[in-house]
């Protein structure tokens, strides 16, 4: 009886381990050896996009900006004002702005993250633990409460397959860490 037991859980213990699959990076090789380039002989086109100024469009510092159908939208962080996501149409005009800083139900905040996916741009809020979801125009839709584990930060996220990668900093051992979700 023990060694059906034991061959029972061996076997429930080997199911286990094949169930798990390693995530898929892609990976680029560079080649140092190779000639060198001029840099403006490898771009095929640069397009200089006017942005709109009024007093909401004045951005200092921009890290990132996404795509969506109708334009794009910077997030814009500075220190010690409120977190924003700017909306512009594909001429640079100002469309409108995502500024719904504080703890309320439909405010977040800190923007962690933000992307445009499934037809809404979706903002991560790392200290909020949610993705709240907007239309195009800016308009709220709704959120979702993120349900992954506490222990996690979740800094920055980023929708990866049918999931999230997380960028979690600060954990031990090595200060760093790329987290895989199969959903929230």
């Amino acid at each position: 009886m023990i060694k059906l037991i034991s061959s029972f859980v061996f076997l429930l213990y080997t199911l286990n381990l094949t169930a798990q699959t390693p995530p898929k990076f892609e990976h680029f090789k560079i080649d140092i050896d190779a000639p060198m380039v001029n840099f403006f002989d490898a771009i095929e086109h640069i397009k200089i996009i006017r942005l709109e100024e009024t007093e909401k469009t004045l951005l200092g510092e921009i890290d990132h900006y996404f795509k969506t159908p109708s334009g794009f939208v910077i997030p814009y962080m500075p220190i010690n004002k409120p977190a924003r996501l700017i909306l512009f149409n594909e001429q640079g005009n100002y469309i409108n702005e995502i500024s719904k800083s504080g703890l309320g139900p439909e405010e977040y905040r800190n923007i962690s993250d933000a992307w445009f996916k499934d037809g809404h741009i979706a903002l991560f809020s790392g200290w909020s633990r949610r993705i709240q979801r907007y239309t195009e125009a800016g308009e709220y839709v709704g959120s979702i409460e993120a349900r992954y584990d506490k222990s996690i930060s979740g800094w920055a996220m980023i929708p990866y397959q049918k999931g999230y990668v997380f960028h979690q900093i600060g954990t031990p051992p090595n200060g760093n860490e790329l987290i895989f979700t199969d959903n929230l």
